[in-house]
């Protein structure tokens, strides 16, 4: 294998292993297992290693043991993993009502060899699955989430040491074992069954990247690997690193995108799609970490009403658009202003809450907020707006406010008046200074 074909080139070790022991005709009796902090990427990493597998001829079976209470709940699982129309709510219905009054037999061709490998007799889904699992070298079972099944751990390991003992199935086993509490009987059953441990280095930049390859849209997926650098710096900024959760954001950016919103008489401004895929990024993540209260950018007010705030803090709260500890804090981890979010609070829980999207209102706002601005207006009405403006979009405007003044480009009186008033006005209350003279 060329070293581009790796998943994850820190974890090409893994791939190597995990290549020898399913690939292989000898009958191990372990299990291989994964370990790795959450958020690291490890899921992640199964997943694409498995669809290789799958590409190779492989039948796999993935069960995810989060939330498991009893090893009923695990057969159920994997037989709905192996057979996810048999293993439906509708399936499972009809076995209800057929039980008791009609027997059924289902054949089961678990290897792709067209010859039955078992039947499955009674109602469905309620099976032994021992019985009928008698699998070839083509199968793999993979164990997610061990750390999160309420079942003892020794137990789900003896539950799992029969697959792998008595009907020789290849199985990964993947967990964060720091959220395990070990203990004697829990270390007892590891020995027993794993043969193999890796510990899953964080690969996250290939992650994002794969993830951004998924975007179907062409053109916009050549502008999230160009902005690749705001993408993940983002990502790590909110600290949420959750990649199931980050792959849904981007496929919901994918669906809210369209070109014509970045557009201004035929040009495309990438820094408005910057500001807007920031944001976006932002709110959604933090949403799904639950931060805001009821709408997008709301936040549970504080209890005491802050009676002794200071009036200066009060108006600085105020211009900013965060009341509160909790807004402030999040004004604080990304240095933004509500006005720096673009969109009112209101069009983005109808973005990101109610998944509605609206050409006229989504283009209206952007009008207001940042279009507006490129209209032919004086330098100093667009001044006038300065809290709307970024820093680099106010220093670029009084540095050309001053160069007119200096250069004497204005002939309009009105304008001269309200561009000095506006460069006094700015000096005065610190937002920069300049020689006084000069005017």
């Amino acid at each position: 294998m060329t070293q581009e074909n790796w998943i994850s080139a820190p974890n090409k070790h893994i791939e190597e292993y995990l290549d020898y022991y399913f690939d292989g005709k000898k009958n191990f009796q372990y299990a291989v297992l994964l370990n790795g902090a959450w958020g690291s990427g490890k899921t992640w990493f199964v997943k694409k290693y498995l669809e290789k597998k799958e590409d190779q001829g492989k039948k796999i079976c993935y069960v995810s043991l989060n939330g498991i209470a009893k090893t009923s709940m695990i057969d159920e699982a994997i037989f709905k993993s192996i057979h996810p129309i048999l293993g439906s709510k509708g399936a499972k219905l009809a076995g209800q009502i057929l039980k008791g009054t009609l027997k059924t037999t289902i054949k089961v061709d678990l290897d792709g060899d067209s010859k039955s490998d078992g039947s499955i007799s009674g109602g469905i889904p309620k099976i032994e699955l021992p019985d009928y699992l008698k699998i070839n070298d083509n199968f793999i079972l993979v164990f997610d989430d061990l750390e999160r099944c309420e079942l003892k751990k020794e137990e789900v390991l003896g539950y799992i040491n029969y697959f792998v003992e008595q009907d020789n199935i290849k199985t990964l086993i993947v967990s964060n074992e720091d959220e395990i509490k070990d203990n004697d009987d829990y270390a007892r059953k590891k020995e027993k069954l794993i043969g193999a441990t890796f510990s899953y280095i964080e690969d996250q930049d290939v992650a994002i990247t794969s993830i951004l390859q998924e975007v179907g849209s062409e053109e916009l997926r050549d502008i999230l690997i160009l902005n690749f650098e705001l993408v993940a710096n983002t990502f790590n900024q909110v600290g949420y690193k959750n990649l199931r959760s980050f792959k849904q954001t981007i496929f919901d950016f994918e669906r809210f995108y369209k070109k014509e919103y970045f557009e201004w008489k035929d040009s495309f401004y990438p820094e408005i799609f910057e500001k807007i895929l920031r944001a976006f990024l932002i709110l959604s993540l933090e949403n799904k970490k639950g931060i805001f209260h009821k709408q997008i950018l709301n936040f549970i007010p504080d209890l005491d009403g802050k009676s002794n705030q200071k009036p200066v803090d009060k108006i600085a709260e105020a211009i900013s658009g965060f009341k509160g500890d909790d807004a402030q804090k999040f004004k604080q981890k990304y240095q933004m202003n509500l006005n720096e979010f673009v969109f009112s609070k209101e069009l983005w829980s109808q973005i990101l809450n109610k998944n509605i999207i609206t050409d006229a209102l989504i283009e209206t706002e952007l009008y207001r907020a940042y279009f507006r601005l490129k209209e032919d207006y004086p330098i100093w009405l667009k001044l006038w707006h300065y809290l709307n403006l970024t820093d680099e979009e106010f220093f670029e405007l009084v540095q050309q406010a001053k160069e007119s003044i200096e250069k004497s480009e204005l002939t309009n009186v009105t304008d001269i008046l309200h561009t000095v008033s506006m460069l006094l006005y700015f000096k005065e209350k610190i937002l920069f200074s300049f020689q006084s003279k000069t005017y």
